[in-house]
């Protein structure tokens, strides 16, 4: 059996040591991939330092990755080997042969994207979580169910014109700073949501309204429930995406989202607070954006229209700037499997010392 090196936990918050590893062979929908640079992320930490989620020992893990299609599935038609791709392997639902702290992933070709020559691997790293979990929460009947984006194309060159009446609507993103609230705001503002409010650190007010919010509200301000409130006068708000999801984020939003509106949060955080409050609260992390898409057709046919959108968009040369893409500011550490890059990174999103950036590991 062939085999490739993977960063392997023994036992919970043990020491993560290289070695290797069987290589699994893609099944029918799964593409494998060689990866060169993953990708960070919060649940990463929280998974090898807090045990969080994990089911079995040895755990591999690593959710964000780019590389390079090796071998596809026999019902895969949307790549081939050489593509160069990024994805979310979701491990926890995949197996861990899908997961990124290796030198090969199996995973789940349908939210697997073609990324442009121009786009170098460390920045590809950098979407796949962020955008799915945004897109998921954003756009999904059973979340919030708003508009899904389209880009300028010659069948419908002007997207944005002739929209309906809700695209002024109040719509408030919690959490604008981080990687999952930037693309929130990107998925909003290309779907022709004008009317949307975030909150971040004061630093990240210049950044949130380029990338779409039409007013910013520092979250760490003792009153910044009372200014939202005010700010917003009689208007109604019925959507909310909170993008960072602990108590305290969430019993501020429902004091903010009127009754019979919907709260989309990425962690199952808050789900108690409910019975007390009309506005519905919906899980919408990552595990909706892949999970749901293997257990019933329309979320797989969800799946593969949120992967051609951002396929298309990071492709996207038009006039119009309202559509452009703006990646995750990234702090790329060299190392790899072996050079112990991705315990440094790791410990620096423990430390919180990536200051909003997206921690990408290269030379895996």
């Amino acid at each position: 059996m062939p085999t490739h090196r993977a960063l392997s936990q023994e036992e919970a918050k043990g020491p993560l040591n290289v070695k290797e590893v069987t290589t699994a062979s893609p099944a029918a929908l799964q593409v494998q991939i060689r990866i060169k640079a993953v990708g960070l992320n919060p649940l990463d930490y929280k998974q090898i330092y807090d045990n969080y989620r994990v089911s079995e020992y040895p755990w591999i893990g690593g959710l964000d990755l780019s590389g390079v299609v090796t071998e596809v599935g026999e019902e895969v038609t949307h790549l081939q080997e050489g593509d160069r791709v990024a994805t979310a392997a979701v491990h926890f639902i995949d197996g861990q042969p899908a997961a990124a702290f290796q030198e090969i992933s199996s995973s789940d070709a349908n939210i697997a994207f073609k990324i442009p020559q121009i786009v170098g691997h460390d920045a590809a790293a950098s979407i796949s979580i962020n955008y799915y979990t945004a897109i998921v929460g954003l756009c999904l009947p059973e979340h919030l169910n708003l508009r899904f984006p389209a880009l300028p194309h010659p069948s419908n060159p002007a997207p944005l014109e002739n929209l309906q009446p809700d695209s002024d609507a109040p719509i408030l993103v919690w959490g604008a700073g981080s990687g999952v609230g930037k693309h929130a705001l990107q998925i909003l503002r290309i779907a022709g949501y004008t009317n949307v409010l975030a909150t971040a650190a004061s630093h990240y007010f210049d950044s949130a309204k380029a990338l779409g919010a039409k007013e910013v509200f520092d979250y760490k301000d003792e009153h910044v429930v009372k200014n939202i409130r005010a700010y917003l006068g009689d208007a109604k708000v019925l959507h909310a995406y909170d993008a960072i999801s602990t108590p305290n984020t969430i019993s501020k939003l429902i004091e903010i989202v009127n009754v019979g509106g919907t709260i989309a949060t990425v962690t199952p955080e808050g789900q108690d607070l409910l019975p007390f409050h009309g506005a519905a609260i919906r899980r919408a992390g990552i595990q909706g954006a892949i999970v749901i898409s293997k257990t019933n057709p329309e979320h797989w046919e969800f799946g593969r229209r949120a992967r051609e959108l951002i396929q298309d968009w990071l492709q996207y040369h038009g006039d119009d700037k309202r559509f452009k893409y703006f990646f995750n500011s990234t702090y790329v550490i060299p190392g790899g499997l072996d050079g112990g890059g991705i315990q440094r990174g790791l410990e620096m999103l423990g430390r919180n010392e990536n200051h909003g950036k997206k921690i990408i590991v290269k030379g895996i």
